[in-house]
């Protein structure tokens, strides 16, 4: 549901009048935290203590990052855990990927993206940090999606 909701925000500002192409575009970080509780009823047991689970189901584009944090043993320390992968060229398979859209516009004429020694994706004189982004229709030959 997450992935098709990207999706359909990306085409709704493609397709939008008032967003401006070649200047759009932006990175999404979205998190939904189910919180479930166990209504084991058929328990006699009256000292029980309900038990309760929590998912946190986590997408992303782009090279925005979301970390969760969890208080330490110690009440003093802390446990960091990334919850995304960003989408940038020096991930192998986003640079593989964007490299072969790359070519694949080379060889029909067209003019294609480069990427730069820093992992910058360029199309033209525009360049991004990451290999996929929200409403930027300018970058989709360089194989930003």
């Amino acid at each position: 549901a997450l992935s098709k909701s990207f999706r359909q925000a990306h085409e709704d500002a493609l397709l939008n009048p008032n967003v401006p192409a070649g200047r759009s575009g932006t990175t999404c970080i979205v998190s939904v935290v189910i919180v479930s509780d166990d209504d084991d009823e058929s328990s006699n047991d009256e000292d029980r203590v309900p038990q309760r689970s929590v998912q946190i189901v986590t997408a992303n584009v782009g090279d925005s990052s979301a970390y969760i944090g969890f208080r330490g043993d110690d009440d003093e320390s802390a446990i960091i855990q990334p919850l995304t992968n960003k989408t940038v060229t020096q991930r192998a398979d986003e640079r593989e990927r964007v490299e072969t859209v790359m070519e694949v516009h080379a060889r029909d004429g067209e003019q294609g993206g480069r990427i730069d020694k820093m992992g910058n994706v360029w199309y033209g004189p525009v360049a991004i940090a990451m290999t996929r982004a929200l409403g930027d229709g300018v970058m989709k030959r360089a194989g930003i999606i």
